[in-house]
């Protein structure tokens, strides 16, 4: 069964390169310009195993589109201009898995959609590890390390990685 993707970026040339390398990596992605398109076809199709979302988009916003596809489980990278603290706050703490601010590296953006697949199921704010602590977001069943206080830790994970990120060099 094929990894489906979702990219949700009106900037044509990044949504073709994004939408290019994922589908030479063998995902199949489906590409929307504006939010409101994207929020149409969600509210038909939500089978994605990761959507990659521009936070300013035409239409509905990248922040406005995080709670239907936290809904339906569907893990969100964001990928956008805006770097405030603020809106990263905004978007982690809203449920999205990472905050990428541009100019990005693609294999960067890759390695978060292959990482991310799936690992926000089950793992959802304010579960709690036997520990009392908070689950890690990004290292599941396992308690936050982080040092910051509980709205801010998935920003800053103090968590060794896991695994090494599949597209980075050796």
């Amino acid at each position: 069964m094929s990894i489906k993707i979702l990219v949700i970026e009106d900037e044509e040339a990044i949504n073709d390169v994004i939408c290019m390398s994922l589908r030479a990596t063998g995902y199949e992605v489906s590409s929307f310009p504006d939010g409101d398109e994207a929020s149409a076809w969600l509210e038909e199709r939500h089978d994605y195993d990761c959507a990659v979302v521009d936070v300013m988009l035409p239409g509905k916003d990248g922040f406005a589109l995080l709670p239907g596809l936290v809904k339906h489980d569907i893990p969100v990278i964001f990928l956008t201009a805006r770097g405030e603290l603020q809106d990263r706050v905004r978007g982690l703490t809203g449920g999205a898995e990472d905050y990428m601010v541009k100019p990005f590296g693609l294999s960067h953006c890759k390695g978060n959609a292959h990482a991310d697949r799936g690992t926000a199921r089950g793992n959802g704010v304010g579960d709690r590890h036997d520990s009392g602590r908070p689950v890690c977001r990004r290292h599941p069943g396992a308690p936050c390390k982080s040092p910051e206080p509980e709205p801010y830790q998935r920003i800053q994970c103090a968590h060794p990685p896991v695994r090494p990120w599949p597209f980075s060099r050796k």
